[in-house]
């Protein structure tokens, strides 16, 4: 489950932030809006990634109760992964708006056939095994879209350091100590924005 809202919140970032943001880029923008796209995104899914991860099984155990404390790591790896797939959201952006698809798909179909591969060869023998390389994936992935994307983003390595690396690892830190207090905090943030769909 963090995994899809990972990805569904990825999507909507790539159309709506990362895509207008390199189209200006390719007409003479700066790197400037880059770092604040992955400020945002490392504000919001970084977020509750790093929540997650801190606090999964005080988590899981407040939205599911005791009976499903065993899924807890699996969500802590669905939400890395989940977020490592949101930012690979914006090379994918950027290779659409330069018109390099065939990369996009060659990098797409890699993840569905490792995917279906991981499943069969994992699944039977051992779920946490099959949820840590389905992260591990995830994050490959990233890492290789991110080398498709070197020359078009000279300043990838400091914006990922200074907006993406060093919050997470910030956030993630004061979330660990307070696990009740973090993972109370996300549920009711979660009640909050699914109340007004709900009652519509």
């Amino acid at each position: 489950m963090p995994g899809c809202v990972f990805i569904t919140a990825a999507a909507a970032f790539s159309s709506v932030l990362f895509q207008p943001l390199f189209a200006r880029r390719a007409a003479g923008g700066d790197a400037a809006g880059l770092r604040r796209g992955l400020a945002v995104l490392t504000a919001t899914c970084g977020l509750a990634a790093a929540v997650i991860l801190a606090t999964h099984e005080r988590l899981v155990t407040l939205v599911f109760g005791a009976a499903r404390e065993e899924a807890a790591p699996f969500a802590a790896l669905m939400a890395l992964g989940g977020f490592a797939r949101a930012l690979g959201s914006m090379h994918v952006a950027l290779l659409s708006v330069f018109g390099r698809n065939r990369q996009v798909l060659h990098v797409s179909l890699t993840l569905v056939g490792s995917g279906i591969a991981i499943v069969l060869a994992l699944a039977l023998l051992s779920l946490a095994a099959c949820a840590a390389a389905l992260a591990a994936r995830s994050l490959g992935a990233t890492a290789w879209l991110a080398w498709l994307t070197r020359h078009d983003l000279p300043c990838l390595n400091r914006a990922y350091a200074t907006e993406v690396l060093l919050p997470f690892g910030v956030m993630l830190a004061a979330a660990w100590p307070t696990p009740d207090a973090a993972a109370t905090a996300l549920v009711r943030i979660g009640q909050w924005w699914s109340f007004p769909r709900n009652s519509a």
